[in-house]
């Protein structure tokens, strides 16, 4: 996996696609990103599996981010990635 620095150098409006070991590698570097974006005011939007979405809801809430609020204003998206077609 790359390391934070890689993910750092994105810029708003990039998209993002992350290869990954483990879960928790996967959910550290999504939730900071997602976490990134929410703070900076931006929009999060996450296509993963049920699992996933737990897990990551489950980190940006433990970083400090309102979830609940973000998806109230619109600024939180998650969606079950088998339902996008």
């Amino acid at each position: 996996m790359g390391s934070e620095d890689e993910l750092l150098g994105t810029s708003p409006g990039d998209h993002l696609v992350l290869f990954y070991r483990t879960e928790e590698e996967l959910t550290e570097q999504v939730g900071r990103y997602l976490h990134r974006a929410l703070a900076a005011g931006g929009v999060a939007v996450a296509i993963a599996t049920p699992a996933h979405r737990l897990m990551l809801e489950g980190w940006l809430v433990g970083a400090g981010t309102d979830v609940a609020a973000a998806r109230v204003r619109g600024r939180y998206l998650d969606r079950d990635a088998s339902e996008i077609g």
